[in-house]
């Protein structure tokens, strides 16, 4: 397994997550006639861990969005947005509200959960962080977890959410806990499967060339701070569109330069096995999406190139590649090398 570098660290996974609060609601046993559940806590309990939406906080331009399932955490959420002064909260029950939602409110923040409905929601925010869903790959996101399984947990890494936060959890707590990436929002990483926030520690980050990460626009922070300029942070996300794009290009040609080197010296060989044509695809297709995502870049003269790469990689697939097949494979990696990977 070729493994990226710059991809968020596998574990531990748990350390994201949220622990269990002694201050966790107890429902009131009658929530008839739409009366909101009362508490038999400490609402605040846990709270000064996680500080956010502090006295220097205006919150009352920002936009949430609220996908949360559940009625009456729905409303009891509601409240402690409320409470801080975010009153714009706009709801959605299922996956499909929720990318309206995005598309049509353009939050600045996103609590939601983890499942909605049957469908879960990860492919939603990958496809947000990939910029296609919504006017904003940026918008701060916040996912609650139920019973975390260590694969869906993952998965809900990998889509490039902010925080993931383990139930059960006071609301208030959660709101708490959402409202500090004000001002604790990591850095955005781009890899070739991943855009969002980069999970490594910060003496590590530290050591990472400023070209791999990009400060994404906080319209959460920029709205709390009073500083927000609508026209402004337009501009901002347009032009960080464009530079997450060529980052992308740039990282789907290191991947292809590092599977290249991995499987050109056995097809050298003639060693053909599934494990290897599933590679030759995997350069194919990163070939192709170079060739769709090119134009208008200044790598625009090269998508002959990233063509004649899928192509020959389409003939690698056979049982039994020509040696000229091959060869020219390795000629036009090596191309892709020189064109698209910076040199340090």
């Amino acid at each position: 397994m070729i493994l990226n570098p710059l991809l968020p660290d596998p574990t531990p996974l748990l350390t994201i997550l949220i622990p269990s609060f002694r201050g966790y609601p107890r429902m009131a046993a009658d929530s008839r006639d739409g009366v909101v559940p009362s508490f038999s806590f400490d609402p605040f309990a846990g709270l000064s861990a996680f500080p956010g939406g502090g006295p220097s906080h205006d919150l009352r331009h920002v936009v949430c969005l609220l996908g949360v399932v559940d009625l009456q955490r729905r409303m009891i959420l509601r409240m402690a947005l409320g409470e801080r002064g975010i009153g714009n909260v706009f709801e959605a029950i299922r996956l499909e509200d929720l990318r309206h939602q995005i598309i049509a409110r353009q939050p600045d923040l996103i609590i939601c959960d983890e499942v909605m409905g049957e469908t879960e929601v990860a492919s939603l925010i990958h496809g947000l962080r990939q910029g296609a869903v919504g006017a904003s790959p940026f918008l701060v996101v916040a996912t609650l977890s139920g019973l975390p399984v260590a694969d869906k947990v993952r998965v809900l890494i990998d889509s490039g959410v902010d925080d993931l936060i383990s139930l059960p959890v006071a609301p208030r707590a959660v709101v708490a806990r959402t409202l500090s990436l004000i001002d604790r929002r990591r850095p955005f990483v781009v890899t070739s499967d991943y855009i969002g926030p980069d999970r490594r520690h910060a003496s590590r980050r530290a050591d990472t060339p400023p070209r791999l990460l990009i400060e994404p626009p906080n319209t959460l922070r920029l709205k709390a701070l009073g500083q927000y300029n609508a026209e402004v942070v337009t501009r901002q996300i347009d032009a960080l569109r464009g530079e997450l794009n060529l980052r992308k290009i740039e990282r789907h040609a290191e991947r292809i330069v590092a599977i290249a080197g991995a499987i050109l010296p056995r097809l050298h060989l003639g060693t053909q096995d599934e494990r290897v044509r599933t590679l030759s695809r995997q350069v194919g297709t990163l070939a192709h999406e170079i060739a769709e995502r090119i134009e208008g870049t200044p790598f625009a003269g090269h998508a002959d190139l990233c063509i004649a790469l899928r192509d020959v990689t389409d003939r690698l697939d056979d049982a039994n590649p020509s040696v000229t097949d091959v060869e020219l494979a390795e000629q036009l990696v090596a191309a892709v090398e020189r064109a698209f990977v910076a040199q340090d």
